[in-house]
């Protein structure tokens, strides 16, 4: 759950097979939370190099994001976790 396979357009062509990382996901959303609130007119034009959507072993899509309060990114965290709670909470 920590690790997914980039696939389509994610995916980079010079490899066989291409991965990004919850950790990598996470800190990229971070710096676009930190830097949206110190430029807010920035916020909606930050991008990032991998895509924030990772999928559970329920097969459900979760994008990560840093929410309003630690309690909000440890619960959405907690879903793309399978509910592992302590992990996500320590992630957030």
């Amino acid at each position: 759950l920590l690790v997914a396979e980039k696939t389509g357009a994610d995916k980079n062509q010079r490899f066989v097979q291409d991965f990004k990382t919850l950790a990598d996901v996470l800190i990229q959303e971070v710096i676009k939370h930190d830097v949206g609130c110190e430029f807010p007119e920035l916020r909606d034009h930050i991008g990032g190099e991998e895509s924030n959507e990772f999928s559970n072993g329920l097969g459900e899509t979760v994008v990560v994001q840093v929410c309003a309060t630690q309690g909000d990114t440890a619960a959405l965290l907690c879903r793309v976790l399978e509910n592992n709670r302590a992990a996500a909470e320590l992630l957030a």
